[in-house]
């Protein structure tokens, strides 16, 4: 397994370097003088006698050393601080600044890329959003310098000014096409309407702009703004970001968002494609760490986040530590070290303000913010978006629920209220399509069935198998197994992913949704238990996922069987947990061996070998959500010999997934992150690769 966990003696190796380099130790006052920009003609910089600084690669530790600093408007003391790199990018380097608890992102960018070499360095010239300039030198020395108009009030570095940043929730793009995406933001802590104006541009210094114009952020959107880019060249990355021209910093400077980076979708014959897999990210649980590794990884061509990207649940830090508050959904030792929903946000989401200020909680993460200046998002919904085991078959009328609306302490109202609030807050915080655009118009219809086209390599299908028509569980007592009543999707949606699945011409199709399509079997006595309708439900495990689905789930395989199609790809989340499984036909449907449909060990193992395959699934891991504990690996193991198609499991473990598409073959490589409990761990190891040939339809094991 490969690891890249810091050990004690680099930790002892870096504070001897600082040492060496004299950080934390007084300084000789550093004089300066001015000097033409040559970025910025005119203004005046300041370049100050070197400092001292000391950069560990490993571990992301900077240890920075400057002098007295007073001309110009600059006026800062000799300072001796460590800072955590979060990461670092030939165009980019991102620092965690900490203000009395409250962490934020800053963004420095590279003032010129002519001399990067192979890897990124942090040697060479920075500059941040505040005209605060660092040139760090290879021989260990650093100068200060500054190109804005005005710094007397940004306090060091800027930080004063991040702090009271408008656009404190960062920036965000998603929904590529060929010739655009969509690019959101947000001005925070505004009372009426704002303008924001937008820009994009072919560099990440944004001199190459090439597309222009103004938003204005109303109170009725919880003033956030998102707007279509089109008219861009395909697969192309492009830079954008943001500025309010009636909102200033503390020296009158005109506030700027963080610089965003997205690619537009490819055309043609590409001939490969590389995407994150991501999902399940309960605040409350743990850090951020596996969307900080996704982000640092910065050749991905997107990300796909399969849903649960809030949760609904309360947060209340002190729960649990009497025994009292049973409902709340967190790991204690972290919310009691100070991982909490903030904005008195820590009571389940209900209202519209409820969603409102989960979400804000959630986008001012800096990791998950990383993440949004890094890459574009295509998301679909879960049922934490909305309530846990959420459903609503009929979409718009009285019919719908969840598993905990109802029966909690607080009054939750009519479901389709509380539906509606959720897709609003959902529309409003993401850069996603118009959720009112298809079906009635309304949030008490929202739709999120979309495709994205790469070319002739791949086409992929987003589905919501939650609030778009769903039927509740099954009631294993009463329902029949193979009931085509009991529906996942809308009959609009199951035409739409039908129609779009048979009329690819692409070699991959992919289909991006929620729950496990594959079969999990167990024996009656990890199942269900009690008097069921049909000796088959006495084998399912979960009746939450397809399994509790069945004819939505042929209705699939038979189209895929009748169509002739290949090279089909399920990409899963929902289950917190990571699988590579084949897709094949259900056990459950030969006839009972001794009477006993749900003994596994009576079945015959050829049913396996000659199953036919309709494709595969990569099931991604949570990002921070719990799984099972599985000491020993009995449950797992046990779990693999009942379902010979599923060819890997773990249950224990945080991460996410990287899937690598050609032509001839579609890799998924799973990794797991050491910790979500220690906010600096910076460890991670690889799980498994499986890969899939085209026209093959089953899993080949690459892990090394």
């Amino acid at each position: 397994m490969a690891s890249n966990t810091q050990s004690v003696e680099q930790r002892r190796n870096f504070l001897k370097a600082a040492s060496a380099a004299g950080i934390g130790l007084s300084a000789a006052s550093i004089s300066s003088c001015g000097s033409p920009s040559n970025d910025a003609p005119g203004v005046t910089v300041v370049v100050a006698d070197p400092g001292t600084f000391v950069y560990d690669p490993v571990t992301f530790e900077l240890a920075l050393n400057l002098g007295d600093v007073d001309v110009a408007g600059c006026s800062y003391p000799a300072e001796s601080r460590n800072y955590k790199v979060r990461a670092l990018f030939h165009d980019a380097m991102y620092w965690k600044i900490d203000n009395d608890g409250e962490l934020f992102l800053q963004q420095w960018h590279r003032t010129s890329l002519s001399n990067a070499g192979a890897d990124p360095s942090i040697v060479g010239i920075w500059e941040n959003d505040f005209g605060h300039q660092l040139s760090f030198n290879d021989n260990g020395t650093v100068t200060f310098g500054f190109t804005g108009s005005a710094c007397s009030a940004l306090g060091y570095l800027g930080e004063e000014a991040l702090t009271q940043n408008v656009f404190r929730q960062s920036v965000a793009a998603g929904d590529p096409a060929a010739d655009g995406f969509i690019i959101w933001t947000r001005a925070n802590e505004a009372t009426g309407d704002v303008i924001i104006n937008w820009e994009v541009a072919t560099d990440a210094r944004m001199t190459n702009v090439v597309q222009s114009g103004s938003l204005t952020a109303q109170a009725a959107e919880d003033h956030t703004v998102k707007h279509t880019l089109t008219g861009l060249n395909a697969n192309t990355t492009y830079f954008y970001r943001f500025t309010a021209p009636n909102n200033t910093d503390p020296s009158g400077n005109v506030y700027t968002s963080h610089v965003g980076r997205a690619k537009t979708l490819p055309t043609g014959s590409p001939d490969s494609l590389r995407i994150a897999l991501l999902s399940c990210s309960s605040f409350p649980h743990g850090y951020f760490n596996a969307y900080r590794q996704v982000a640092r990884i910065d050749d991905l061509d997107g990300v796909y986040h399969l849903g649960d990207y809030i949760y609904d649940y309360p947060g209340d830090p002190n729960a649990g530590e009497d025994g009292t508050n049973p409902t709340e959904y967190q790991d204690t030792s972290v919310t009691q070290a100070g991982r909490v929903y903030r904005h008195n946000n820590i009571t389940e989401t209900i209202t519209l303000e409820d969603y409102r200020l989960r979400f804000r909680n959630y986008r001012e993460d800096i990791d998950l913010q990383l993440l949004h200046t890094r890459y574009s998002f295509i998301n679909t919904w879960d049922d934490h978006e909305t309530a846990n085991d959420s459903y609503d078959p009929d979409a718009t009328g009285p019919e719908g629920g969840a598993e905990n609306h109802g029966d909690n302490q607080r009054d939750e109202g009519p479901w389709e209220d509380r539906k509606a609030a959720a897709a609003q807050a959902y529309n409003e915080w993401l850069p996603i399509i118009d959720v009112r655009s298809k079906g009635a118009g309304n949030y008490n219809d929202p739709r999120l069935d979309r495709s994205f086209s790469y070319g002739d390599l791949a086409d992929l299908i987003v589905l919501d198998t939650r609030v778009g028509g769903r039927h509740h569980i099954a009631d294993t007592t009463a329902d029949d197994y193979e009931d085509s009543s009991r529906e996942l999707m809308s009959a609009d949606q199951r035409t739409f992913m039908l129609d779009t699945l048979t009329g690819s011409t692409a070699t991959w199709k992919l289909l991006g949704q929620q729950i496990m399509m594959g079969h999990l079997i167990g024996p009656p006595l990890i199942s269900m238990s009690g008097g069921v309708a049909d000796q088959r439900w006495n084998c399912v495990i979960n009746n939450d996922q397809w399994d509790g689905y069945d004819a939505e789930r042929e209705t699939i395989f038979n189209a895929i069987e009748n169509n002739n199609i290949e090279n089909f790809i399920c990409l899963t989340g929902d289950i917190h947990t990571s699988w590579a499984i084949d897709l094949v036909d259900d056990p459950r449907k030969r006839d009972p061996i001794d009477g006993n449909a749900c003994d596994t060990s009576a079945l015959n193992p050829a049913f396996f070998a000659s199953s036919k395959n309709f494709g595969v699934e990569f099931v991604t891991p949570s990002i921070t959500s719990p799984g099972l504990p599985d000491p020993g690996g009995s449950l797992t193991s046990g779990l693999t010999t009942n379902n010979p198609h599923i060819r890997a499991v773990d249950l224990e473990n945080r991460g996410y997934s990287i899937m690598e598409i050609t032509p001839a073959k579609t890799l998924c490589t799973w990794y797991h992150v050491n910790s979500i409990v220690d906010e600096e761990d910076e460890g991670q190891s690889l799980w498994r690769i499986y890969s899939v040939t085209a026209g093959a339809q089953v899993l080949v094991d690459e892990t090394p």
